[in-house]
């Protein structure tokens, strides 16, 4: 009885270790899968990788095309041009926000892959063009009458040898009519920096102009936007401007918008702003706090939206009750910001010798948040050269004739010292377009009779312009605010003791810049510059936590990181304070493999100071 009371307590034990060992393994298994195909698997971290990769890879190839067509062009890219590239890869949102790429089926928002300026095709209205009447200094516009459809509304016109400033009379309800109300002809409006509407008063600007598709910017000063696109085709509108309080009935019953513009911090009425908007979806950015009326603002909206605004203000109680079914509020301004840099250099930034690769695509490819990164690296220049194009070295033009027409123009290039400045020799990335005079164009250079030119963008009105006008470069006005990478100097060859004129012009870029974030790169080149290290030392010195000493890392780390082992020759340049020859191209620019480490050491320095999150 005993034996086989025994018998039954192994088997007992036998079989709690056997369910033992198969929950033991049941959970190995389960812990085996998670590892492969959780949210942190290997398997699925490698999807994620791969995807990343192929989504890294068709904005970096679009870039390319961009930027070869803005060479073509002398530095612009027009609107049919650029939406061509795009759909070259891909479908673009109703919106013009999102790129839903043909291979990959990845979403990517276009500001990820170019921020810049596109420019439509326009022609400028000669004042044949309209009706009008004079008082004092200005023309003042009463109605359309030309026959192109899309149109530059230009500041000022010349009647009978005279120059008046641009302005637009109002819209009066008791005729139902103004300058560009009614209109059936045009599709396409924008106006120039410094055109007006009388008393800053937009209301019914557009009402009722059936055939307008896009309307690319407002008028100067303007306060209210009143019943502005009623009756019209617009898809998109511009952000609401500061200034401006109301916006009431602005797209009343368009059914054709597909996306909210921002509300600037100024506007207090939008009621039935968006009332039929039956397309209309997506994210709408309050920045006002002082809404007190938006009863119907979105009644008839069809499609889901979200509110983003200040809690505890007037306007999330006012935004709040208008609400339709389809919207929900949140007190987040902003959902993600954007991360902005700006790489400015020479052709080490520009990427020569990497064959296609620089490191600014690379680096690209490693930041996970929300960014964009815009290429100041144009080979050959100095720093006085770079920080010209940044604005911290600001560039004048001497006395000379604009033409009406799109005609190049010899001009002359010099710095506050009268110093001649080397511009647009291998490229005019954050350069072209610029502004001289308020005209829009791009500056060029013919290699054959070494002179500068100057080719306004779009017909207008000669104009001529003063000795010492400031050129308004496109770095100026588009990167002020961004984060900068700064890697400049190797095209002056400074010594121990010349190295202080580069910080000067290093130090003038940051003090110019409106964002107090900046990574300044060490210079690399020995064979260029026999003292770089006592430079590089002077450069730690002066930048401390902000210098990326990447000629040192290269050095220690470059080859392991590479996985290359040594060649002799390496070995003979690191014992000479050289690059290693397997991470360069030549004797001044890194290759594939040199630049993928500096952007990974730039990626490294961003985490560092707190710029990026990891």
């Amino acid at each position: 009885m005993e034996e086989q009371k025994s018998k039954q307590r192994q088997n007992g034990i036998t079989l709690i270790a056997l369910v033992v060992t198969i929950i033991v393994l049941i959970i190995l298994a389960a812990v085996s899968i998670n590892m492969l195909v959780g949210e942190n698997g290997i398997i699925t971290q490698a999807q994620i990788a791969k995807e990343e990769n192929g989504r890294a890879e068709i904005i970096e190839k679009i870039q390319l095309e961009i930027a070869d067509k803005q060479t073509e062009n002398l530095g612009t890219i027009y609107e049919e041009e650029f939406y061509e590239i795009l759909g070259k890869y891909g479908t673009v949102s109703a919106d013009e926000t999102i790129l839903t790429t043909t291979e990959g089926n990845y979403k990517i928002a276009i500001a990820d892959i170019y921020s810049g300026e596109v420019e439509p095709v326009l022609v400028t209205t000669p004042i044949e063009s309209w009706e009008y009447t004079i008082s004092e200094t200005n023309v003042i516009l009463t109605k359309y009458i030309g026959e192109d459809k899309e149109i530059l509304v230009p500041d000022t016109f010349t009647i009978n040898g005279l120059t008046y400033n641009t302005v637009l009379e109002n819209y009066t309800n008791e005729t139902a009519s103004g300058p560009l109300a009614n209109n059936t002809t045009i599709t396409k409006v924008k106006f120039g920096d410094n055109v007006t509407v009388k008393d800053n008063d937009g209301y019914a600007l557009f009402n009722r102009s059936s055939n307008l598709e896009r309307v690319y910017n407002y008028p100067k000063g303007i306060t209210s936007m009143t019943s502005m696109f009623g009756g019209t085709k617009v898809k998109k509108i511009a952000d609401i401007p500061e200034g401006v309080t109301s916006i009431a009935s602005i797209l009343y019953n368009v059914e054709t918008i597909k996306s909210f513009p921002k509300i600037s911090s100024t506007v207090t009425r939008m009621n039935t702003a968006f009332y039929g908007c039956s397309s209309i979806s997506g994210d709408l950015y309050v920045y006002s706090d002082n809404i007190s009326n938006a009863t119907d603002a979105f009644y008839g909206i069809g499609n889901y939206y979200t509110i983003y605004v200040d809690e505890n203000t007037t306007s999330y109680e006012t935004l709040s009750n208008a609400l339709t079914a389809y919207g929900s509020i949140n007190e987040k301004k902003e959902q993600a910001e954007i991360t902005r840099i700006i790489a400015w250099g020479d052709s080490l930034t520009a990427g020569a010798g990497g064959n296609g690769t620089s490191y600014r695509n690379v680096l690209d490819s490693l930041i996970k948040e929300i960014h964009f990164i815009s290429n100041g690296g144009v080979g050959g220049e100095s720093v006085q050269s770079i920080a010209a194009r940044q604005g911290g070295n600001p560039i004048y033009v001497n006395e000379f004739v604009i033409p009406a027409d799109n005609i190049a123009t010899e001009i002359s290039i010099n710095d506050e010292n009268d110093n001649t400045i080397v511009l647009a020799r291998q490229g005019t990335s954050a350069l072209n377009p610029v502004s001289i005079n308020g005209i829009e164009g791009n500056i060029s250079y013919d290699t054959n009779d070494t002179k500068y030119y100057f080719t306004r963008t779009t017909t207008g009105n000669e104009v001529i312009v003063e000795n010492n006008t400031q050129i308004i470069t496109s770095g100026m006005k588009n990167n002020r605010d961004d984060l900068m990478i700064i890697w400049a100097g190797t095209n002056n060859k400074p010594d121990s003791s010349s190295i202080q004129n580069v910080i000067n012009y290093i130090n003038r870029m940051i003090e110019y810049s409106n964002n107090d974030r900046y990574i300044v790169i060490g210079l690399t080149a020995k064979a260029y510059i026999p003292e770089v290290e006592e430079v590089n030392n002077i450069l730690k010195e002066t930048y401390s936590s902000h210098f990326l000493d990447i000629r040192t890392y290269l050095l220690e780390n470059g080859l392991k990181d590479a996985e290359i082992s040594p060649t002799a020759q390496d070995t003979i340049d690191i014992s000479n304070g050289e690059i290693p020859t397997s991470l360069r191209s030549d004797d001044v620019h890194l290759n594939e493999k040199g630049y993928t480490i500096v952007a990974e050491q730039v990626y490294n320095k961003l985490i560092e100071l707190g710029y990026i999150e990891e």
